[in-house]
């Protein structure tokens, strides 16, 4: 049989990452660079080869860690077949704790030395925060590099700072002298920044955060105002239009054969305009729009006056990558401020302006784009992955629509991702379900699901397998948390036990990304997990010919059972109440479950002839278990 292709998956890009940091490392004059722009000046004090320097310990760590990540990357070209060989991978990440533990060990031994041969008197050369600080850069640059598209939308939404958008650190006076056996010079500079607590943000309240960083006291109310808005939100504008292959300027280059500019309202109104555009295949024209600040009302505010030209829909594709353009407007003009949109009155009622763009990654012709999990078990493999942002501008209404969309998708099931219970009850064979899903943001509907209004989507798909079970759906959902955020996809399925029939609730596949902090209280990146979803519920029904009734029973991880109250009726005159347990954690430690439904109910005297009465009602009702009747007694 032929080997399938490989399928591309997450933590691939995660070793690559790591790798490329780790190389980045072992390079003499990068490491000088990293520590030029944290504001020290190294010179000749980190030559290679100069003995035990900082240069000498660093490559010498990486070089340590990059043999163990180039093996992690040998072990992965066989993938893991099943969840729970995915999830050991994802330990490896966590390991990464570790060989950080292992280099900070030699920067301590360096602090040392330095202090005993006086070139760090003070220990004043913070080790571990230079290592974040060149792990950052890398992560930003990567991303730049490979996803510009996502670099800059999170750059528009202020999660990523590159260093020249922050605010420029001053070294204190202790930092900054320069004597004799002194540490090296610091100096003012600026670093990047990843504000890993505003994640959870770009899913609930995007407009909060394009509204905090840009128009914390509103739109401004003068040109000055004007003006510093625009070189701080248009220049993001224009790398997000580059980067989905149109073209940007912000402001005005003098040319001589235009001569100066002698209008100096004119010429302020272009130093703070931004204009981007498409340009179409040979023999068409560009179409694009021109932003502005400017005043429109007596009041003096300053709103944002766009102006579309031309008309466009083109397509590219460029790899696995294919971007699409589309933008048509109806009007000259129209004004975006603090009471929303405006438009011109001679375009009357037609006034409309509709813009669409999208990036799509698709796989090739043997592999998706995406697979999350092993070859087999549970697991979601994805065909094609893409943004799609949309812009319909009118009288009647005014719509901005962000879906990161999911095509050709599959949701396999497998029975032994989960307890042994579930691996009883549920089909031998897979589980296999196709989808196309999206998750988007839009001013009308907030965060949804594609197809549903809220965080969660019901998807009914009634496919049977076997003689006893059903699937009647599938279910996608976000959960926001106060510590993160989780992703699920799962099934519910119907099927029979013994003389129980059973309602499995949702179980199926969780990601989740915590929010996580240093002891002194600072925001580190957040930690991914990847897990199997137990149901949240599984309902019994029992219908005897003497005996009927059902209860729900409900999921507790830490114990490895299921529990929950059932309600029966004997021939409809006696109703009782019963627990019932799956216990999927058998005392000798062999795999298997075992069922038990205890009854033990009161109630009022039922009378049944020649003075005897019946108050109460007791039993058990076993599956895989026994009975002990000298305990009992």
């Amino acid at each position: 049989m032929a080997e399938e292709p490989k399928k591309k998956i997450i933590f691939e890009d995660v070793l690559a990452l790591l790798e490329v940091l780790l190389a980045w490392m072992r390079a003499g004059k990068l490491i000088r660079d990293f520590f030029w722009h944290m504001g020290y000046d190294l010179k000749q004090k980190v030559e290679p080869g100069a003995g035990v320097t900082t240069l000498d310990k660093i490559i010498g760590a990486s070089e340590i860690l990059y043999e163990s990540v180039t093996d992690l990357e040998e072990a992965w070209a066989t993938r893991p077949q099943d969840l729970k060989g995915f999830k050991k991978y994802i330990e490896y990440g966590k390991h990464i704790k570790e060989w950080y533990e292992t280099l900070k060990q030699n920067y301590d031994e360096l602090s040392e030395l330095l202090d005993q041969e006086g070139n760090n008197p003070e220990g004043e050369l913070d080790y571990e925060e230079i290592f974040k600080h060149i792990g950052l850069v890398v992560l930003l640059k990567t991303l730049e590099g490979g996803a510009p598209q996502v670099f800059h939308l999170l750059r528009l939404l202020s999660v990523i700072k590159p260093a020249q958008e922050t605010e420029k650190i001053q070294p204190n006076a202790a930092q900054s002298r320069s004597v004799i056996n002194s540490p090296p010079k610091q100096f003012p500079h600026q670093r990047p920044q990843i504000h890993w607590d505003r994640f959870g943000d770009v899913f609930s309240e995007p407009k909060e955060l394009l509204k905090q960083e840009y128009f914390p006291d509103g739109f401004p109310m003068d040109e000055a105002a004007a003006k510093a808005v625009s070189e701080k939100l248009f220049p993001v504008l224009a790398d997000l239009a580059r980067s989905l292959g149109g073209h940007a300027v912000f402001g005005i280059k003098p040319l001589p054969e235009f001569g100066d500019i002698d209008d100096p309202g004119l010429k302020s109104t272009l130093e703070r305009t931004l204009t981007f555009w498409y340009s179409l295949e040979e023999g068409q024209y560009d179409a694009g729009a021109s932003l502005v600040f400017a005043p429109t009302a007596d009041n003096g505010v300053y709103d944002l006056i766009i102006r579309p030209f031309g008309e466009v829909e083109f397509s590219k594709t460029a790899g696995n990558w294919q971007f699409k353009t589309a933008m048509s407007a109806h009007l000259e003009a129209l004004a975006f401020g603090e009471g929303g949109v405006k438009f011109p009155d001679e375009f009357g009622d037609n006034s409309l302006w509709q813009s669409e763009f999208s990036v799509r990654k698709v796989g090739g012709a043997d592999n998706g784009a995406l697979a999350i999990g092993g070859e087999q078990g549970t697991r979601l493999e994805i065909g094609a992955l893409g943004l799609l942002m949309k812009v319909l501008l009118s009288r009647a209404s005014q719509e901005l629509d962000v879906m990161l969309e999911v095509d050709s998708a599959t949701f396999f099931l497998g029975a032994g991702d989960g307890d042994s219970f579930l691996a009883k009850v549920l089909p031998e064979d897979e589980v296999r379900v196709d989808f196309d899903l999206g998750l988007g943001w839009s001013t009308k509907q907030g965060v949804h699901l594609k197809g549903s209004g809220g965080l969660e989507l019901n998807w009914p798909v009634g496919i049977s397998i076997g003689k006893y079970f059903v699937l009647p759906a599938i279910q996608f959902g976000i959960k926001a948390e106060t510590n993160g955020i989780s992703a699920y996809v799962s099934a519910s399925g119907k099927t029979r036990l013994g003389p129980f029939f059973l309602d499995i609730e949702k179980l199926g596949l969780i990601a989740s990304l915590r929010k996580s902090e240093d002891a002194e209280g600072n925001a580190l990146p957040p930690t991914f997990d990847l897990d199997f979803k137990y149901p949240e519920s599984v309902g019994l029904l029992i219908d005897a010919r003497h005996i009927k009734g059902g209860g729900f029973l409900q999921f507790k991880p830490d114990k490895g059972e299921y529990a929950g109250i059932a309600e029966l009726s004997i021939k409809g005159k006696v109703t009782l109440q019963a627990l019932a347990l799956i216990n999927t954690k058998l005392p000798d430690g062999k795999k298997g479950f075992s069922f038990l439904l205890i009854v033990n109910s009161k109630f009022p005297p039922i009378q049944l002839g020649l003075g005897f009465t019946l108050r109460r009602v007791g039993g058990l009702v076993g599956i895989n278990r026994s009975v002990n009747a000298e305990a009992l007694h």
